[in-house]
């Protein structure tokens, strides 16, 4: 199979216009650029609606050969040749830098809009979100970074996202976020996900350790729970605290107060009071 860069040129101006890649005979690329502009309703494709003005006139472009590449190198091959015919002038009509199909393309205000419309009020199905979430570990996986790190927002930046974010539920009463809560909380029961994964739990340990409580948030825990009494504990509870310990026990944990005796428990209890 040959791979190659290609050129299409103005036949009335001798002017490149774009450059792309293609795996098939110049002359069959040429026939499916023509047939996309053909087809082509409503389209805003910078490459399509300037084949078509010249069909619309009776000429079509001209296709030549820039290089010869190969599987493995076409992408930068193409990228080069896109950056190089920039550099020199070259009115190009290319939407991105090449390489990657989609790299550097930025949608107008009016593509934005329409798929905002189009997708507004639809829900993704499970096994579509499933999918996301697995593109998205393989992508991390594979050594994927996420385009925003090493990045810092402005202040600017800031003071427009804090003024968005005012009066939004999240900064609403306390009463509000109970709800909010529990809304998520039933969410979560009814799709059977109350708990956390032991995964999950290893990972939240493993933060947490050597974490030590700053004298100012023992402070506020502290004025936050002065003068609150515990509510009555419950027989259910009661057994639930039960089974806990004794399964506590059955893997190996120990007692507080093992090998402690009455005099230095009472002490104990003192300084905790």
């Amino acid at each position: 199979m040959a791979y190659a860069i290609y050129g299409l040129v103005d036949p009335t101006t001798k002017e490149l216009r774009y450059v792309g890649f293609t795996s098939k005979l110049l002359k069959y690329r040429l026939s499916s650029h023509i047939s996309a502009a053909k087809k082509a309703k409503g389209k805003r494709a910078r490459c399509l609606i300037w084949i078509k003005s010249l069909l619309n006139k009776g000429l079509k472009p001209e296709i030549f050969e820039i290089e010869k590449t190969t599987k493995d190198s076409w992408r930068e091959a193409e990228q080069f040749w896109i950056a190089y015919f920039k550099s020199i002038g070259a009115d190009l009509i290319n939407h991105t830098f090449g390489g990657e199909g989609c790299l550097g393309r930025q949608h107008t205000p009016e593509e934005i809009e329409k798929r905002r419309r189009a997708n507004t009020g639809k829900k993704r199905s499970k096994e579509t979100i499933n999918n996301m979430k697995k593109a998205a570990q393989r992508y991390y996986t594979n050594g994927g970074q996420s385009s925003f790190k090493g990045k810092t927002h402005s202040e600017e930046s800031k003071k427009k996202n804090s003024d968005a974010k005012k009066g939004k539920p999240w900064n609403a009463s306390p009463e509000t976020k109970i709800a909010r809560n529990k809304k998520a909380w039933e969410t979560r029961r009814k799709r059977g996900n109350t708990h956390h994964t032991e995964e999950t739990k290893e990972r939240i340990r493993q933060k947490k350790l050597g974490c030590k409580l700053t004298e100012e948030t023992k402070e506020k825990i502290s004025k936050a729970l002065k003068g609150k009494t515990k509510p009555p504990r419950t027989k259910e509870h009661t057994a639930k605290q039960g089974l806990s310990l004794r399964k506590y026990y059955a893997a190996g944990g120990v007692p507080w107060n093992k090998g402690l005796d009455k005099q230095e428990v009472l002490d104990y209890s003192e300084v905790r009071t």
